[in-house]
């Protein structure tokens, strides 16, 4: 939904070029309602197979044999068109680096770029854009400036489109990070939310961007990441508040002096602490032990168990005088174990793609010449 609203705001951001060529012999109607483009018909056969088949094979787009040559693409979008247009008929100068400088005032680069590159890739101009790929998903790549954006259903098509698996990849991850469930029925309906804070149910994605999430089967994969890496997260607390005889003798460095009865102090600790953090983060139903059932039952997103996994720690630090003992076990395991966590989340990919998915996305950088970062 919030592609459409985007498309629309494209679409009349300014008045288009009327003429793209001093041998323009066709009448392009661009969109609904319709902006024209008078370009040259060769040009655009000599650089589109697409374009050749339709206006010089046996199809009702093909010049007619009086009046004008008109062939209305009532499907398009014309802002995103007319930049296709430009590199067709070698405008290069005219053809932005930068998506986001050509649409001021508003920003609505990710829209832009996936309606230019759908629209190239239906019409096999792909190789085209090679020159501008790379720079235009710049962005979303590692150390670009929308780096830190949420999960955008429009970047992810165009990074399965083009093969980028980089920027691909973080964004099915951004995707499980906020993925949560909601309703009586929460096992079977999980929801992802994008950028701008809307929500969409996995396995019945909307037509658009969105449906590369379900027609590419990455629903599931998301799913998967998000059990695996809750798992990940919780599992010292399991082990402390469940067993905390194994680490005694597991991390005895840090257990010096710590005798049977203060571990059992340390878990009551622990699980008080627990159900502060709980509230705090407004976790329903309270999570004070962190058995399979429990974590199966867990509805929010990765993000917010982070978050309550680091108010636990601030209670252990504010009770540190008082219960030194408790803040020295939990800081001398608990934490190393979360920051080796913290560096796996910044730096190794939650969610796994399949062969198949890899072997796509190497034949379509061969065909539009993304190079991964």
């Amino acid at each position: 939904m919030a592609s459409r609203h985007m498309s629309a705001a494209i679409s009349i951001a300014e008045p288009m070029l009327t003429s793209y060529d001093e041998f323009s012999d066709l009448r392009l109607e661009i969109g609904e309602p319709a902006s024209s483009f008078m370009v040259c018909s060769r040009a655009m056969a000599r650089s589109s197979p697409a374009f050749r088949g339709m206006l010089f094979g046996s199809f009702i787009e093909g010049k007619p044999t009086t009046g004008e040559w008109i062939v209305r693409l009532p499907e398009d979008e014309p802002r995103s068109f007319a930049i296709l247009l430009d590199v067709i008929h070698g405008r290069s100068d005219r053809v932005p680096l930068d998506l986001h400088q050509a649409l001021p005032p508003v920003d609505c680069t990710a829209a832009l770029l996936y309606d230019v590159v759908r629209m190239a890739d239906k019409y096999c101009l792909l190789p085209l854009l090679r020159p501008w790929m790379n720079p235009w998903l710049a962005p979303w790549r590692p150390g670009g400036a929308r780096k830190d954006d949420g999960w955008m259903g429009e970047i992810t098509s165009v990074a399965w489109i083009v093969g980028d698996e980089t920027v691909l990849l973080d964004q099915l991850d951004r995707a499980a990070e906020s993925m949560r469930f909601r309703g009586m029925a929460y096992k079977k309906r999980g929801w992802i939310r994008n950028n701008l804070g809307c929500e969409f149910r996995l396995g019945a994605m909307p037509d658009g961007p969105n449906k590369v999430i379900d027609l590419e089967e990455f629903s599931e994969l998301i799913s998967e990441a998000r059990t695996r890496f809750i798992k990940l997260l919780t599992h010292p607390l399991e082990f402390l508040s469940s067993d905390p005889g194994r680490y005694m003798l597991g991390a005895s460095h840090y257990m010096r002096g710590a005798s049977k009865a203060d571990m059992d102090k340390f878990a009551v600790s622990l699980t008080e602490n627990a159900k502060h953090a709980c509230w705090f983060n407004r976790i329903r139903p309270s999570m004070s032990s962190w058995d399979t059932s429990t974590l199966a039952a867990y509805k929010g997103t990765v993000s917010q168990l982070y978050d309550y996994i680091k108010t636990i720690e601030s209670q252990f630090e504010r009770d540190g005088s008082r219960n030194p003992d408790d803040n020295r076990i939990f800081r001398g395991i608990v934490m190393p174990t979360m920051a080796v966590i913290e560096y796996i989340w910044g730096n190794e990919p939650l969610v796994c793609i399949t062969e198949e998915h890899r072997a796509h996305m190497e034949r379509r950088r061969k065909v539009s010449g993304v190079e991964l970062a």
